[in-house]
């Protein structure tokens, strides 16, 4: 028998629907598949370039737990500039993906029944991690009145004296929703006067679209800093998704506590990914702005021609590269659930896409438009066609 803790894990399900679309393309079906939160771009040529000097340069060998100093200082100076604060080489890890420093955090801090707070709908693997440490998610419904963020009154009714921590990220992963400046100012404060830790993912920062803003907890309550672990990634900013190189910021005793989880389970990121992230932060703003043009392009292209289907709601994504569908309506009609519907949509109209119950938000669907414009196309055809019956 496996242990009990992974007796309560799933697999991933945006992962699985994302392999069942990949099976479905080896026998030959063409599967529009909108399920993977990966960028469609490939990774800049100045990083890959950096790989390669990085391997004939000998850098093929083990690297310090915590990642090379050259990385770290980097990464600190990238913070320093972004956020206006101090932040010292010291307080940084560099980890498997944000992933991993999600996951390093989780076993450094929780002791068997430590309870966290996760708003729902959220990304698969939060609730997921906490349980690997011996963890329990307290999951805290939102709503589309305040962007699918919590407020106060909705964390307070989940607190308990065995919660320990509160998971938030922005830009949204499924939501595609950003937290403003004065809604998160009073979550982080409320956070800060039960003394709880606030994993903070900010993994799609810089994909914020016109008109809104990242906020990052340092600039709107400094004080949190003693309080506050900053998760990131060079996955999405610098489409890096399988170099798996990510990091964190924290207080400098919980970069040595998540130095030894890291140290006993991946020793360490990637050495070469690490020389070839250290490219990617010194490069201009051109990649990031042309990305994020992009993305926005194709969320209003989605938006004009998917939200007169009857019997949904599509939600205007802020940023991240996701459109939320909420189906609650067709589904109720329709007699079915979002997973049911999911795999139709996978086996008739042949669009792979994601179901809210991944995120703990049964009745929606997520879309993810890090795909090519011809795809996107093909894929708002066959869903039209799907939701009208034509």
């Amino acid at each position: 028998m496996v242990a009990h803790r992974l007796q309560q894990v799933e697999p991933s399900r945006t992962i699985a629907m994302n392999e069942r679309a990949q099976m479905l393309r080896r026998r030959g079906v063409a599967i529009l598949n909108l399920t993977a939160g990966e960028p469609d771009l490939p990774t800049p040529e100045p990083v890959q370039e950096a790989a390669v000097a990085a391997m004939r340069a000998g850098h093929t060998r083990y690297t310090p737990a915590a990642g090379i100093p050259e990385l770290r200082e980097a990464v600190a100076a990238y913070e320093r500039n972004r956020l206006g604060v101090e932040i010292r080489p010291e307080e940084v890890i560099i980890t498997c993906g944000g992933k991993q420093a999600l996951y390093n955090f989780f076993m450094a801090l929780l002791d068997p029944g430590d309870e966290v707070l996760i708003p729902t709908p959220c990304w698969v693997s939060f609730y997921e991690q906490v349980r690997l440490a011996d963890g329990v998610p307290v999951f805290v419904s939102t709503s589309a009145s305040h962007q699918f963020f919590p407020t106060v009154p909705d964390l307070d009714a989940h607190r308990s004296a065995r919660t320990r921590a509160l998971v938030l990220n922005t830009p949204c992963n499924p939501t595609g929703q950003v937290i403003t400046s004065d809604h998160l100012r009073s979550i982080v404060q409320w956070a800060l006067d039960h003394r709880l830790y606030i994993v903070f993912d900010e993994c799609y920062a810089e994909l914020t679209f016109p008109g809104f803003t990242h906020h990052h907890v340092l600039q709107v309550v400094p004080d949190a800093r003693m309080h506050l672990v900053t998760v990131n990634t060079f996955s999405k900013t610098f489409c890096m998704t399988g170099w798996r190189v990510g990091w964190a910021v924290a207080p400098e005793e919980w970069i040595r506590a998540m130095t030894v989880v890291q140290s006993h389970s991946t020793t360490h990121a990637p050495s070469i990914s690490q020389w070839a992230a250290l490219t990617a932060l010194q490069l201009g703003r051109d990649h990031v702005d042309t990305m994020r043009r992009l993305y926005a392009e194709r969320a209003q292209y989605l938006l004009d021609n998917l939200r007169d289907l009857p019997g949904i709601r599509v939600y205007a994504p802020q940023g991240a590269f996701y459109l939320w569908i909420d189906v609650s309506e067709w589904l109720q009609t329709h007699g079915m659930d979002d997973m049911q519907l999911a795999l139709r949509l996978l086996d008739e109209a042949h669009v792979a896409t994601v179901p809210g119950r991944a995120f703990q938000a049964p009745g929606f669907l997520r879309i993810s438009f890090a795909a090519s414009q011809d795809t996107l196309e093909a894929a708002v055809a066959a869903l039209r066609a799907f939701f009208t019956g034509t």
